[in-house]
């Protein structure tokens, strides 16, 4: 099919430049071709934006109302009352004036992704009470075709390739190259009646002209599913996603390369670091894996007091790998706020001038920065309507930073844990809140709003703090989020089974729902805490087990953590014994485990929930009776895990049976106490 029979020449016509003249003179005869390809100077790349492209449509009536009537349904008369026949054509159709409007936002600096974004989901919610069974018909059977059709061809191109064949060609004109193929990145696509084209800049091995590579995408003949193609491919393009954050404080972990066939293979397709580890940074270039990463606190005095520190910092950091690997943001500082050395007057002039260097080196368009927070900086934060931030921060520091956060279209990075207000207050919260389980759920007094879990209801609180200063419009995205498997005797609610619980059912609830009840538009992105378990982070036990994994590359526990996961009906099952690896004990969710001791615990705690169990809890404490089979060893560690096992496993291991008062947790490896073997069920 050639260029003039798709109606591609529309946009030549209208187009204004000699690129798109020689696009449409391209005809290919032979029929449906995939590729076209012209050569293009370096100085005609700079027609390629969006300006050339839609000037003639703001000076060029005729030509607005032929491409118009291309895009407007036209629908035999088939309603006897002309006017509900008019309303019914608008809620499905973009008009003429609406179109021209948007035509008009965009000389006004209204993105373009943007008035698509809202025009579609208007027209699409619109076309959801559509009662014409025609019209329906053709909704569900030719848009389910174009927008899987779409979303193939999307997925396969949307990769920007660059690709530098000469030795030749000096940083300058890769600074340069760059600067032009970002541009273009955001200009690429076109649409005639029946196609879309896709532009790809590649630099020409032994030449010094830039070969444009377009790439044809058939739609349906009809321009009716126009709205709910778009919708559907910025709905893909934009929705929630889980991503994992990349600790390395430990001395076991494996190395950088197998770690990213680990990613690979479980289905990871976002990370985040909290450094710029040059062998981690080589290790994912190419394999598709968005980064996040980090300024550590200790160079944020540099960075806010010296613009040409993070001018070599990005060159060394940023640049030198972007963009064989995806770098998509920068934290600069994580949880500054409670920095004990004191870092938060530096945090906004840093974020200024490593932008500055991003802005320099024409990578602000595709690295986002913005610095975590930790939910310790709201004043307020129960009930979710009430949430604030801390006045002592809010006008030397956070009115500051969200106005940079609004000015570059960045988001707030927080970090929230529901473990945490959970352990100190499980008394008033109820555990399965907690877990995204199934619960009554709870009304918020001031917003009248109903919140089915803790998660939802920090971050909303959150919303709410932005909204008590105005900023209504910046995103949230929860750089860390976790429940550890493990943890001191004081750490209530620390154990494998709310650990596989709280993030198994944390993937399900962002992969398959929408945002949170305040900002149900809103895309929800959360990256889990952590990857591994990290046996040289200090503090309590349980900082040492968030992770997903061991060292030796086994799950934890066994979690969905993709789509594919869930469809296929993944559920929580029992975590993969570890590997002598010199980590902490290997625990599970369900299955094949027992109950054991916390030696560490106080012996007269440990005492009273012995007496418990062999007293009123029923456990069977024979065979730790003197003479029986499994009185030795003769110490309280060993006759305490023997009775909280029984009253375990005699309880069906239901949750919550393998606790005492905290002086418990479940283990997957079979107890070793001399000869004695524990059972596993009665």
């Amino acid at each position: 099919m050639g260029w003039r029979q798709t109606g591609l020449e529309d946009w030549a016509r209208i187009g204004g430049g000699d690129w798109w003249r020689a696009v449409g003179d391209e005809t290919d005869s032979r029929g449906a071709s995939e590729n076209h390809s012209f050569f293009i100077t370096g100085k005609s790349v700079h027609r390629l934006t969006t300006e050339a492209i839609l000037s003639p449509l703001l000076f060029d009536s005729d030509t607005i109302e032929g491409l118009l009537d291309r895009h407007v349904v036209k629908k035999e008369q088939s309603l006897d009352d002309e006017e509900a026949e008019l309303q019914a054509r608008q809620q499905l159709t973009s008009t003429r004036r609406e179109a021209l409007s948007s035509s008009c936002d965009l000389t006004h600096g209204v993105l373009w992704r943007d008035v698509l974004r809202d025009n579609a989901r208007r027209e699409f919610e619109e076309a959801r009470f559509e009662k014409d069974p025609e019209v329906v018909t053709r909704l569900l059977f030719g848009g389910r075709d174009a927008v899987q059709s779409a979303l193939e061809k999307h997925a396969e191109k949307q990769q920007l390739q660059i690709t530098w064949t000469s030795e030749a060609v000096g940083k300058g004109d890769r600074q340069e190259y760059l600067r032009k193929s970002v541009k273009w990145k955001t200009d690429r696509q076109c649409c005639g009646r029946d196609k879309c084209v896709t532009g790809h800049l590649q630099k020409d091995e032994g030449d010094e002209k830039m070969a444009l590579s377009v790439t044809e995408m058939e739609f349906p003949s009809s321009s009716y599913f126009l709205p709910l193609l778009l919708l559907s491919i910025l709905a893909f393009a934009e929705s929630n996603s889980i991503g994992v954050n990349y600790g390395r404080i430990a001395d076991n972990l494996p190395a950088p390369q197998k770690v990213v066939e680990l990613l690979k293979q479980s289905g990871i397709t976002r990370i985040k670091l909290y450094d710029t580890d040059a062998t981690v940074l080589s290790a994912l270039a190419n394999s598709n894996i968005s980064v996040t990463v980090a300024m550590p606190n200790e160079l944020l005095s540099s960075a806010a007091a010296d613009q040409s520190f993070t001018d070599t910092w990005v060159q060394a950091n940023i640049f030198k790998y972007f963009p064989a690997t995806k770098i998509e943001a920068i934290a600069v500082g994580n949880e500054v706020f409670v920095d004990p050395r004191n870092t938060t007057g530096f945090l906004v002039p840093a974020m200024k001038n490593v932008h500055s260097s991003l802005v320099k080196l024409k990578l602000d368009y595709n690295i986002s920065i913005s610095s975590p927070i930790a939910l310790t900086a709201l004043q307020s934060s129960y009930p979710t309507s009430s949430g604030s931030f801390n006045s002592t921060l809010t006008g030397p520091v956070i009115v500051p930073m969200l106005d940079f956060l609004r000015k570059t279209g960045s988001y707030l990075m927080v970090n929230a844990y529901p473990f945490f207000a959970y352990s100190g207050n499980a008394d008033k919260i109820s555990i399965d809140y907690a877990l995204f389980k199934e619960n009554p759920g709870v009304v918020d007094s001031g917003n009248g709003l109903k919140y089915n879990s803790l998660f939802e209801a920090q971050v909303d609180a959150v919303y709410a703090a932005l909204s008590a200063l105005k900023y209504d419009d910046i995103r949230v995205v929860v750089t860390e989020t976790g429940w550890p498997s493990k943890g001191d005797e004081n750490e209530v609610g620390a154990g494998p089974e709310n650990a596989a619980a709280y993030n198994g059912n944390l993937v399900r609830r962002v992969l398959t729902g929408n945002g949170t009840p305040l900002r149900p538009n809103f895309t929800l992105d959360v990256f889990m805490f952590a990857l591994f378990n990290e046996n040289q982070k200090p503090g309590p036990t349980s900082e040492r087990n968030y992770g997903l994994f061991y060292p030796n590359e086994q799950r934890v526990y066994d979690i969905p953590l993709t789509m594919k996961d869930l469809g296929s009906g993944n559920q929580l099952v029992t975590a993969s014994p570890e590997a002598s690896t010199g980590g902490e004990v290997s625990t599970s969710a369900v299955a094949q485990t027992w109950c054991v001791a916390n030696g560490n615990a106080p012996k007269e705690k440990l005492q009273a929930a012995l007496d418990f169990a062999c007293g009123e809890g029923g456990a069977d404490c024979k065979p730790i009776h003197e003479g029986a089979a499994c009185f030795s060893p003769n110490s309280l560690e060993a006759h305490a895990s023997y009775a909280f096992n029984s009253y375990y496993q005699k309880k069906a291991r239901a949750a919550g049976s393998c606790y005492f008062s905290g002086v418990a947790y479940l283990v997957t490896q079979p107890p070793k106490y001399g000869t004695c073997v524990f059972p596993t069920g009665y």
